[in-house]
């Protein structure tokens, strides 16, 4: 490994790949130390990349609103199922996000002079659907200021499917982007996301998507992936293709620790098998050219265009608004205290910016084995400034470094697998050919 002030890998022989630059690249006998070598390397202006930089959530023009804490399913495995308080927003903190959100949004048109859009996310913490009147609140407000100073916003809404005809109606009106969960088919979703009284969730939650596949709106199904269904993976995904053609991705997502986990003692999954499963899946939605997944020749071509990193509210791009008053920078971590980082008080937003600075610096996901790791800027768990990070075993990690430097050879040797990929020729005498792709 040589360093130049950032990681280079040897993957094979002479190949070369240097994460920071998203770049793969041979020499033909020169040596990798060979100070002009280093130079180009540094100096090409095809390889400038941009240092993100902290980015202050309260001139944010992006929300991620959590209702109420109320539920109408029993999920065995709920992060915040544990510590229910049925609380749901208050409105006038309701409509002092939205009003925050169109005054970034004007203030940079004014600064800029270009137009801008608000995005308001409606999350878990409970079902946003059983806070229907704040949420209706939102809606209209967030449409009332958008109409007045002609500025687009977009909602979308995360839901356990549960919810009425009338509701669906109202959100289509809208042009909702909807992220409906359902972990399986029939019995499979029932062991682990029932009604209350262990009744069946599915045929509820399959009869709103038929009505929202028939509507001919785009939609999203997230599956969390358990022991149960990890083995159903592909099924469920040929069985939703055929039921519903308007599905437009079908994301799996791994059980994390909680507090009903430990309470119902389920087993966490094995990393290395979740991310084969995982794989194996977005490789048949490729094939069968599945919404989003139409425009990727190869899983090569998924993975090297889809950056894993963080969420949005992880890495504060996206402030998240608990309805209880608190400003949180992660939606999945409710109640730990080092992720607030602001509060609604006495009629105002109230960001504590001194804080999130520290938890941006101080707060990273990934250990110091991860910030050398060959894959960290790829791998489903090596995420920048995660309040709680997934632990990571030995064997899931020694599966990702040899898959990743398998496939970075793959790319290398058949760079026309990667629709994006551009080669740049003999620019430097040492340097055959130089793959870099484009996010």
């Amino acid at each position: 490994m040589i360093d130049y002030g950032k990681n280079i890998y040897q993957l094979k022989n002479n190949i070369y790949f240097a994460p920071y630059l998203q770049t793969i690249f041979e020499t033909t006998g020169e040596s990798l130390n060979h100070s002009d070598l280093k130079n180009w390397l540094q100096n090409n202006i095809a390889f400038k990349f941009a240092v993100q930089s902290i980015y202050e959530p309260m001139y944010s023009k992006a929300a991620e609103i959590l209702l109420t804490d109320k539920c109408n399913l029993c999920c065995t495995y709920c992060y915040s199922g544990g510590y229910r308080s049925s609380q749901t927003i208050d409105k006038k903190f309701a409509e002092e996000i939205v009003k925050n959100l169109f005054r970034n949004a004007y203030m940079t048109r004014i600064s800029s002079g270009k137009k801008d859009t608000v995005y308001i996310l409606f999350h878990g913490g409970g079902e946003p659907t059983q806070a229907w009147d704040e949420l209706v609140i939102i809606v209209d407000l967030a449409n009332e200021l958008s109409a007045k100073y002609d500025i687009k916003v977009k909602f979308n809404l995360a839901t356990n499917g549960v919810f009425s005809k009338k509701q669906l109606a109202y959100l289509l009106k809208n042009n909702f982007d909807f992220r409906i969960s359902l972990d399986g088919i029939d019995k499979i979703n029932d062991i682990t996301r029932p009604m209350p009284n262990n009744t069946s969730s599915f045929p509820v939650v399959s009869d709103n998507l038929d009505a929202l596949n028939k509507s001919g709106h785009k939609f999203v199904i997230a599956s969390v992936v358990t022991n149960e269904n990890i083995n159903e993976m592909e099924n469920f995904i040929s069985y939703s293709v055929k039921r519903w053609n308007n599905v437009y991705d079908i994301r799996f997502f791994m059980l994390e620790e909680t507090e009903l986990t430990h309470q119902n003692k389920i087993n966490l999954l094995n990393l290395k098998k979740f991310q084969q499963s995982l794989y194996n899946g977005i490789n048949l939605m490729i094939c069968e050219k599945i919404g989003k997944y139409a425009k990727y020749k190869s899983i090569f071509d998924y993975v090297l265009r889809n950056h894993k990193g963080c969420c949005a509210p992880s890495i504060m791009q996206m402030p998240v608004y608990n309805s209880n008053g608190d400003i949180l920078r992660c939606n999945a971590h409710i109640f730990e205290e080092k992720a607030k980082i602001g509060k609604f008080s006495d009629g105002r937003l109230v960001f504590e910016k001194e804080k999130y600075a520290h938890l941006y610096d101080e707060i990273k996901g990934k250990t110091s084995e991860c910030n050398d790791c060959l894959c960290n800027t790829y791998c489903e768990f090596g995420g920048d400034s995660c309040i709680k990070p997934i632990k990571q075993t030995e064997d899931y990690c020694k599966y990702m470094q040899e898959y990743f430097t398998d496939m970075l050879v793959e790319i290398y040797m058949n760079p026309e697998l990667v629709s994006t990929s551009s080669i740049l020729q003999e620019t430097y005498s040492g340097i055959r050919r130089v793959v870099h792709w484009r996010t």
